[in-house]
C-alpha cells in the first residue's frame, strides 16, 4: 500500500511540474533581444533607423522592421513618409529621368 502512495505522490510532483512549465510560456524562456518591444523600441529610438536597429541587433532589416511593425513601434503607413513627400514634391521630371514638364 505504501508503494502507491509513494508513486502517487511521485505522479502528483511531476504533474505540479508540468503545470508550472505551463505558466510560463516559451517566448519568456526563448526571447531573443530584437523581440523584446522594450528593448527594440529603446534601440530603435536610439539609432534612428530600421537599418541601424537591424545592426545592433545583429539582424536582418526585414527582421528588425517586422518586429518593429509588430510591436506597434513603427507604422510602415505612416512613419517616414513626411520626408518623403516633401522629397518628391522638390524633384524636377530631370531628376528621375523623364522629359521636362510640357515635353513628351
Amino acid at each position: 500500500m505504501s508503494n502507491n502512495t509513494i508513486s502517487s505522490g511521485v505522479d502528483h510532483r511531476q504533474s505540479d511540474c508540468d503545470e508550472s512549465q505551463t505558466e510560463s510560456t516559451p517566448d519568456d524562456q526563448d526571447q531573443l533581444p530584437h523581440q523584446d518591444p522594450d528593448r527594440l523600441q529603446e534601440v530603435y529610438e536610439q539609432v534612428g533607423t530600421i537599418a541601424a536597429t537591424a545592426t545592433y541587433f545583429d539582424i536582418s532589416a526585414m527582421t528588425a522592421r517586422t518586429w518593429l511593425i509588430r510591436h506597434d513601434i513603427f507604422d510602415p503607413d505612416t512613419d517616414g513618409l513626411e520626408m518623403s513627400a516633401q522629397q518628391l514634391q522638390e524633384l524636377d521630371p530631370e531628376d528621375v529621368g523623364l522629359p521636362p514638364r510640357g515635353e513628351r
